[in-house]
């Protein structure tokens, strides 16, 4: 239930979604909803862009793995507990970027916003 809720927040161009529920032999549409636990260090390197859950009620999770394996990183604005971000921002902040709200995502990669850093060093 809480997958088809989630697909219902993702905009219609960018279908199809693949479901994954194992790894072997694996292709990855534009949207790709991994089921399978365990994997996800490895999987960042298939992807241009990562959306790092919370960072909207709660401080945000790691962002560190995403952006060592080559994605630019998104995540929420709960970025003051996060050393993680921190490094990020210092190392290279065209490569994470703070989105306010979740369903927003999906226009940064579509149009190329550029929002860096936390919510009070936006460009």
């Amino acid at each position: 239930e809480s997958i088809s809720n989630i697909l219902k927040l993702i905009p219609k161009q960018l279908h199809p979604i693949s479901i994954k529920n194992n790894l072997p032999g694996s292709s990855f549409s534009p949207v790709s909803l991994m089921l399978v636990p365990g994997i996800l260090c490895e999987l960042y390197s298939n992807f241009g862009h990562a959306y790092v859950g919370g960072g909207h009620l709660k401080s945000i999770h790691s962002v560190l793995e995403p952006y060592l394996g080559g994605a630019r990183v998104y995540c929420g604005p709960k970025t003051h507990r996060s050393t993680e971000f921190d490094f990020i921002l210092g190392q290279s902040n065209d490569n994470i970027t703070v989105v306010e709200n979740p369903k927003d995502f999906y226009d940064y990669v579509e149009e190329g916003k550029e929002v860096k850093g936390p919510p009070d060093q936006k460009k």
